[in-house]
């Protein structure tokens, strides 16, 4: 029994990792709009998301919405 808990266990924790690796292949360009969130972030700490996150991003909010 513990050992078929331990393999159900080994594949869930597969399939979410592929499943994680494979939405952020998804999206062209994830990369460098993580390091302009972040970069701004990092700028404007105080700041808001709606005046510091979303204008960092070309498209802005619905970019963000749409590379989900």
């Amino acid at each position: 029994m513990i050992s078929t808990v331990h393999r159900i266990g080994a594949r869930a924790k597969k399939k979410v990792t592929e499943q994680l690796v494979n939405a952020f292949k998804k999206v062209s360009g994830k990369e460098n709009i993580l390091f302009k969130l972040a970069e701004a972030s990092i700028r404007e700490p105080e700041g808001t998301v709606r005046e510091v996150v979303y204008p960092a991003v070309s498209g802005g909010e619905q970019t963000l919405r749409e590379r989900r």
